[in-house]
């Protein structure tokens, strides 16, 4: 899927709105409340569902991995009352799906403290410069995750999940992608270059066990 709304800034159209809010009001959910901000606690179905509407129009949303790449199931997904922003926190400690189709600082800073007591590690797909990457920066200044992982080149493995068209098109509009992975730590020589995603995974996820 390659959708036009990821290359420029666009409202969500009102039919839409209109499916997030009857999708919402059908579901089950736990009202969590950080700081006066309410997260709506759903099941896993919902979230999906959610996201999934959203992810093809977020801005830059080919940056996110599609919700069959994450296993739900054994997390905790939250959503805001609108189902403009949301996010997961797997069971050991990974966020996962951290999107807004609203103001991305105004939700990041809303749900940090809350997001900092249950997310020890975070995996986000880069295609420029660590030192400039607006996203990394946003993660180090709100979370206060640093790198301490990255993959040289995941063509090959964004082409398996991906398809040749989307690669392409993103190569087109980023240039070639890779994985950061970050981590809640201040020991800035953990930080190493892998050829493998899964090798990069594996060696964030000892630093918790």
């Amino acid at each position: 899927m390659i959708s036009k709304y990821w290359y420029s800034k666009t409202e969500i159209p009102d039919k839409i709105v209109k499916k997030l809010n009857k999708l919402l009001s059908k579901s089950n959910y736990e009202i969590i409340e950080i700081n006066k901000f309410k997260l709506l606690k759903v099941n896993p179905k919902t979230f999906i569902s959610v996201f999934n509407i959203n992810r093809k129009y977020l801005f830059r949303g080919d940056y996110t991995s599609p919700a069959k790449e994450n296993n739900y199931k054994n997390a905790c997904n939250f959503l805001t009352e609108d189902g403009f922003c949301g996010f997961s926190i797997s069971n050991d400690g990974w966020l996962m799906s951290l999107f807004s189709n609203n103001n991305k600082i105004k939700f990041l800073k809303a749900i940090s403290s809350y997001v900092k007591t249950m997310a020890n590690k975070l995996v986000c797909i880069v295609s420029s410069s660590l030192k400039n990457n607006k996203l990394i920066k946003l993660y180090n200044k709100y979370l206060e995750f640093n790198i301490v992982a990255t993959t040289k080149n995941d063509y090959s493995l964004m082409l398996q999940y991906h398809g040749r068209k989307f690669i392409k098109t993103f190569n087109n509009h980023h240039g070639m992608l890779f994985h950061v992975f970050m981590a809640k730590t201040t020991d800035s020589k953990k930080y190493k270059i892998f050829d493998n995603y899964f090798e990069a995974k594996d060696y964030v996820n000892k630093f918790f066990k």
